[in-house]
């Protein structure tokens, strides 16, 4: 390739003009990358120092002696791969925990030890370059150790550094005063990070474990102490703490429900209650994606069933064809009218394979369709009811509303008034199934005999019959009552509010 003939060229003009030269600095570049500066400091300075000079000459348009000294450089190149490959050899255990050490930070972090480390280094290597074999060896144990040292300092300083200093800003908080027993823990899981990796440095994830522990006590200990001085500030008392933590307990509920939690009894039932409510919300969150989730699959299996219909008619209509085709070379010097039978037949066989196509791809289309319509109307009737209200369930094409906001006083089966706006939204779900058969479910709490519950609930469901058909005059064709007693519960009867939320009313509509 030729060069410039005047002026003196740029490094970028020399590698795009010059082949030998460019394939030296991919290769010196390559070498630096592989830490051949490392492991054959003198080799790869003798290497680099031969692209420089190449590189001059070439930039001073001295064109056979810069490709001279690139072949040159790239015989030394060569060299030094081979130089570096067994150097590694030998050093490969160090060059490891070199890397580990690197990889934490140590390079940085303490660069002036991992300076002197890497003289040592150098100083192995180049007794290796010099065939000095034994020399060599005799280093490579204590840098093994030095490089394992300032991995394990720099894994310490890293997972330390964040811990210490919430512990530290846990202690300016006031956490020794306010806080001990959780600072105390703070610490303790700071000194097991720290003593994991004295044992074995390769346990970095369990230090981390434990100091990310740390971390979170501490800040858990930096907030007890200043929700403590704010209690201190405004010179609560004990009634003034109790009640404050009622009003937290009743604001997390406030999103699931307006009623108050039940203060009148021990905090283990105002406990209870929570849970129950967390609990219900959990079910109602898995029962809806559940079923958005079989709808969706039904959908899918349905328009695969199409897609495979539709390819194996696609197949019986292809050997209809072949068949025909076979008749008509068997037939081919016979009359007329054999031939015009055969091609009537086979068309026959086409029309009627159509027709059982489009039935079926219309029947499998209106099945998608009316899972769509039932997703639909469920959506409708879920959007209807807040969460305290009912929860609404679904199964197929068929829907049962759970009213778990519907109360009944206890051993009473009267709709109270405040029952009503629950029940219109009822009347309004049970339209868009005008054909449906309803089936209303009345349940009890454990209070009293399985008998007389099974009784009351039996007269509960029944009331709610009534105002269905007298009050909202929804046909009574279409509904149906039964009592099943206390044996279905969905709360805990342990509480007041859990015996509440089972003295309720299920209303399944079968579509």
């Amino acid at each position: 390739m030729g060069c410039a003939a005047t002026g003196s060229l740029t490094r970028g003009d020399v590698l795009r003009q010059y082949d030998a030269v460019a394939e030296l600095n991919s290769g010196v570049d390559e070498a630096r990358f592989r830490q051949s500066d490392l492991l054959a400091s003198e080799q790869f300075q003798k290497t680099k120092d031969s692209l420089e000079t190449a590189v001059k000459y070439a930039r001073n348009a001295e064109k056979d002696k810069a490709n001279k000294t690139a072949a040159r450089g790239l015989e030394e190149l060569n060299a030094l791969n081979q130089m570096v490959t067994a150097n590694r050899r030998v050093m490969e255990e160090v060059m490891t925990t070199r890397s580990r050490a690197q990889e934490q930070g140590a390079s940085n972090l303490f660069a002036t030890d991992f300076g002197k480390a890497d003289m040592a280094f150098r100083k192995a290597t180049r007794f290796l370059e010099q065939n000095r074999l034994r020399e060599a060896e005799d280093l490579r144990p204590e840098l093994i150790r030095v490089y394992a040292d300032l991995e394990l300092r720099a894994l310490k300083e890293g997972l330390a550094a964040a811990a210490v200093e919430s512990v530290s800003l846990a202690r300016l908080a006031g956490a020794d005063d306010y806080a001990p027993k959780t600072l105390e823990m703070a610490v303790q899981e700071l000194k097991l990070a720290t003593s994991v990796l004295d044992a074995d440095r390769t346990r970095v994830d369990k230090s981390n474990a434990h100091a990310s522990k740390a971390m979170w006590l501490a800040r858990r200990a930096q907030e007890i102490a200043a929700t403590a001085k704010w209690f201190d500030d405004q010179e609560f008392t004990d009634e003034d703490l109790v009640l404050w933590h009622q009003r937290q307990l009743q604001q997390i509920r406030q999103p699931a429900t307006s009623k108050i939690l039940p203060f009148d009894r021990s905090n283990a039932e105002v406990v209870a209650t929570l849970r129950d409510d967390v609990a219900s919300l959990v079910k109602s969150t898995q029962d809806l994606h559940k079923a958005t989730k079989l709808s969706q699959a039904h959908i899918q299996d349905l328009e695969k069933q199409m897609t495979a219909q539709a390819f194996s008619r696609r197949q019986e209509l292809a050997t209809i064809l072949r068949d025909h085709e076979t008749q008509l070379t068997a037939i081919r010097s016979g009359s007329q009218s054999q031939i015009q039978q055969a091609n009537t037949a086979a068309a026959q066989q086409v029309a009627e394979l159509q027709k059982k196509l489009s039935s079926e791809t219309a029947e499998l289309e209106a099945s998608v369709q009316r899972e769509r319509q039932a997703e639909a109307r469920y959506e409708e009737i879920r959007k209807m009811f807040g969460p305290e209200e009912a929860d609404v369930l679904r199964q197929g094409a068929n829907v049962m509303i759970r009213l778990k906001g519907f109360q009944f006083s206890s051993g009473e089966s009267r709709i109270e008034s405040e029952n009503f706006s629950l029940l219109n939204k009822v009347l309004w779900a049970l339209n868009i199934f005008p054909q449906g058969k309803v089936t209303v479910s009345g349940h009890t709490d454990s209070s009293g005999s399985p008998q007389d519950n099974l009784a009351l609930s039996s007269k509960r469901a029944i009331s709610v019959v009534d105002f269905l058909t007298t009050v909202g005059g929804y046909s009574a064709a279409q509904l149906t009552s039964e009592g099943r007693g206390e044996q279905e519960p969905i709360a805990t009867n342990e509480t007041s509010e859990g015996r509440a939320t089972n003295r309720r009313i299920d209303v399944w509509i079968a579509n």
